[in-house]
């Protein structure tokens, strides 16, 4: 009887710990397409930190969307095309 409590008990801990790597990638999704469909928005309002800081800072790439900046990269690459 005692073997049987022993395993039963392993068994739901490793339950436990299946949930939770399973409820941590739930959150890693959403966290990535919230941050995905927020992007501009976050974007522009460090943008306007900056330019208060920095009056003279240079925030024009914030007129893009993220959409060109990734079509961008797709035509160009990371490094910007240099070889």
């Amino acid at each position: 009887m005692k073997r049987y409590q022993r395993r039963k008990k392993q068994q739901n801990c490793g339950q436990a710990i299946v949930e939770y790597v399973l409820i941590i990638a739930i959150v890693v999704v959403a966290a990535v397409a919230i941050l995905g469909i927020f992007s501009d928005t976050v974007r522009t309002k460090i943008a306007g930190i900056v330019k208060v800081f920095d009056p003279d800072a240079d925030v024009s790439s914030v007129d893009t969307t993220s959409q060109e900046i990734m079509e961008d990269l797709d035509e160009t690459g990371v490094d910007g095309g240099t070889p």
